[in-house]
């Protein structure tokens, strides 16, 4: 029996705008964010969608918040999808972090192999997103949910479930309102499609890695 998850990056935020590293730190979607939430009810109030899960930051939750209202369901905030806790990067421009954080120019090559300072690496942050999608799995069997997340840790998912490798480059963090979805089948994940974001136009955001 197959279930299906599509797991979306939230919108633009005003952070990504500005080339802030955020992690965990709350900050709000843009104005663009805002647009692109509205692009991801289109695109997926067709899915027969049971369930919407998210991040409990509220630049996630809002992402998914125009889908909720538009097919019935109450969006549940679970601290499992939360983006990588980036420690003491957190807060502070690239350009900071590219000259005080040694670690941090690693991690802007290869960010599944950086040990943020006093953070999360990416193999812990893949465990406990995984976990918390294998429980919906069997909650959810032979239907269909929505995660909406953050890029670090969708890649850091991906590495987790087989599909990138260790050596995979910060180009292949997910976009902002980009939609994987994958497919659980005997026990194992499928990818259908990674980073999907052709459905929204003209809204695309400029590519960050933040």
């Amino acid at each position: 029996m197959e279930t299906i998850i599509y797991i979306t990056r939230h919108g633009e935020s005003i952070a990504n705008k500005t080339g802030t590293f955020t992690g965990t730190t709350n900050v709000p979607l843009s104005e663009l964010g805002q647009k692109q939430a509205q692009k991801i009810c289109e695109f997926l109030e067709d899915k027969n969608v049971v369930a919407i899960y998210s991040s409990p930051l509220s630049r996630a939750v809002d992402t998914v918040a125009p889908l909720g209202e538009k097919i019935g369901k109450q969006v549940i905030a679970d601290k499992r999808f939360i983006e990588v806790h980036f420690g003491r990067w957190e807060g502070k421009e690239k350009s900071y972090l590219s000259k005080y954080e040694p670690e941090f120019n690693k991690w802007c090559k290869f960010p599944l192999m950086a040990e943020p300072a006093e953070g999360e690496t990416a193999k812990l942050a893949a465990e406990r997103f995984i976990g918390g999608m294998d429980e919906l799995v069997k909650k959810h069997e032979g239907k269909s949910f929505v995660i909406s997340a953050h890029g670090g840790v969708i890649l850091s998912t991906m590495f987790g479930i087989g599909y990138f490798s260790e050596n995979a480059t910060v180009k292949d963090i997910p976009r902002n309102a980009s939609v994987t979805k994958l497919i659980h089948k005997d026990g194992k994940y499928s990818v259908e499609y990674y980073a999907y974001e052709e459905y929204l136009k003209d809204l695309k955001a400029d590519f960050k890695y933040v």
